[in-house]
């Protein structure tokens, strides 16, 4: 898994924010905050949410394709939260560790739910990490895969380098972020073949798949 995750935090207790980041950055994680739920890879909530607030949350974020991690202080909480909707839980306090331990499961499971996507004539499957083109496999590196799944998933409409820039290489935008996603483009296209085509630049805003609205297959 890349060392970027984008973390959104869901709390009663404002001060754990700093506590949590540390803990994550112990575990060999950066974590980069999450201004939205669209923005985020892995929702982390506190069992201290009130139940109700806690299963919305949950709900909010399995519509957006997003586990959730919980954090419980007592076997209680964790019952209470993973009936809410929470995909892993950890007890807390626990060790720098375990809780990249459970971050990283809870990705992998989320992964794993994720159904394949078709665009045309490519097949993306996020489970697998695999792409086809007319049944045949696509050699991809991990950069690669995140620019195309990002491409495919918003199909039809334009995504700025900036977006891409996030999404594929997991930065922020930085000096030479653009020609950064431009060469990533060029060797995308040229990796794809013939599928290529389904890549277009939109001049001076970004790029985007333009051929009809992705498939969940």
């Amino acid at each position: 898994m890349d060392p970027s995750l984008r973390a959104l935090f869901i709390t009663t207790h404002i001060h754990l924010h700093a506590t949590i980041a540390q803990a994550l950055a112990g575990a060999g994680l950066r974590p980069l905050p999450a201004l939205a739920l669209h923005e985020a890879d892995l929702v982390l909530l506190d069992a201290s949410v009130p139940s109700a607030e806690a299963r919305q949350a949950c709900e909010r974020a399995h519509e957006a394709g997003i586990p959730v991690l919980l954090l419980a202080a007592s076997d209680g909480e964790a019952t209470s939260g993973i009936e809410a909707g929470a995909d892993e839980y950890v007890t807390i306090p626990c060790s720098h560790q375990e809780l990249g331990l459970r971050v990283r499961l809870a990705l992998r499971h989320a992964a794993r739910a994720r159904p394949p996507l078709a665009v045309g004539d490519l097949y993306i499957d996020p489970a697998r990490h695999q792409v086809t083109h007319s049944g045949q496999p696509v050699a991809l590196s991990a950069t690669e895969f995140r620019l195309l799944s990002c491409l495919a998933a918003n199909a039809g409409r334009t995504v700025p380098w900036q977006v891409l820039l996030r999404e594929a290489w997991q930065v922020q935008g930085s000096q030479g972020g653009r020609e950064m996603v431009k060469t990533g483009i060029y060797r995308l296209r040229r990796k794809l073949g013939p599928a290529s085509r389904l890549i277009l630049t939109v001049r001076s805003a970004g790029y985007m798949v333009a051929r009809g609205e992705p498939r969940r297959v």
